[in-house]
Parts: C-alpha cells; sequence; structure tokens
C-alpha cells in the first residue's frame, strides 16, 4: 500500500498520470465503493449510510479508477477515525452546470468520529502528514491518502476541503467539476 501510494504521487507530481476519459456509471462506482466500506464499517460496529440524490447523469465522461479511489480514501479515513458504533455518511449530489450534456458532482463524506484539531487542520493535505501520530500508527496509513485526493481533484479543476461538525466528527467535500455525461451504452 505504501509504495502504491508513493508510485502515485511521484506519477501525479511528474503529471505522468493523465487522467482517464471513459464511459463510467456513478451506480456501479458507488455500489463498488459500498461493498467494501460497508465490510469495514461491519467489523466496527458503525453505520454507514450512503445518500445519492438529484443525479441527472448517471453515466459520465471520466476516470473511474480516480473516481474510486478518491471515494475510498476519504472513506477509509471516516472509518478509521471514527469509534466503534459511530457513524459514516457518503453523499454524493449532482450540482448545477451551465454546459449542457455536462455534470458538476459533489461528494461529501462526513463522520462522528474525533474530528481534526486546529493544529492539524492546516497541514491535512500535506504529503505523509498524519494526525494524532499515536493512533494513525495504530489505525495505519501512509498520511497519503488526503494528498493523492488532493492533487487528483485539482488536477481535474476540481476542489476538496475539511472541516469540522458541529458535535464532534469532520466533514469532507469534493467538488468534481464539469464532466461530460456519457451514453448510456
Amino acid at each position: 500500500s505504501l509504495v502504491n501510494d508513493v508510485l502515485d504521487m511521484s506519477k501525479i507530481e511528474s503529471s505522468e498520470v493523465a487522467l482517464n476519459q471513459d464511459s463510467i456509471s456513478l451506480a456501479e462506482q458507488v455500489g463498488q465503493v459500498d461493498s467494501i466500506i460497508r465490510s469495514q464499517t461491519n467489523e466496527r460496529g458503525q453505520s454507514f449510510r450512503i445518500r445519492v440524490h438529484e443525479v441527472a447523469h448517471e453515466y459520465l465522461i471520466g476516470d473511474g479508477v480516480r473516481l474510486r479511489q478518491i471515494f475510498l480514501n476519504l472513506l477509509s479515513n471516516a472509518v478509521k477515525y471514527t469509534p466503534c458504533g459511530g457513524e459514516v455518511r457518503l453523499d454524493l449530489a449532482e450540482l448545477p452546470c451551465g454546459e449542457p450534456d455536462h455534470a458538476s458532482i459533489q461528494i461529501r463524506v462526513e463522520d462522528n468520529g474525533v474530528g481534526i484539531s486546529d493544529e492539524d487542520m492546516p497541514h491535512i493535505f500535506e504529503r505523509f502528514y498524519r494526525v494524532d501520530k499515536a493512533r494513525s500508527r495504530a489505525a495505519g496509513g501512509t498520511g497519503l491518502g488526503l494528498s493523492i485526493v488532493q492533487d487528483t481533484v485539482k488536477k481535474r479543476g476540481g476542489t476538496v476541503s475539511a472541516a469540522n461538525r458541529a458535535g464532534g466528527g469532520a466533514v469532507f467535500t469534493v467538488r468534481w467539476p464539469e464532466a461530460e455525461g456519457g451514453d448510456r451504452s
């Protein structure tokens, strides 16, 4: 995992990563992510909810592997930093878009875990940065997941942000700019 993450970062930094332009199904992407994350949340006795709404373009032209990587990196962190019995949520929505046959996608991942300290917040997208070193060591990880998310999203012209939730936990929001709608074949 560490080697793959480092290689991904190296490729992104050197602009070797070209985002594919394939037809992808959002439903298929969410289904694949669901099967992976739900098994993790079940092991930890966590609740995992998915909400998909206002999606007019189920099929898009884009890079399904990178989109799935974004979902999985954000959700894996939410699972990792949410205590047993906690809740992790994925919200996927299509935002208004100025181009016909194009879609703008928003991904929100929320949890009711420990949140992010004020000291850590400015650094969470830095390479190899890990919040609460002792807890991170116990939970595993490379400290590259969020920087991979940020670099991939930026490469596509999008944004990613993090904030603490009132009452505890964190929320990450990705805005993926206009992508061409694909055909349904």
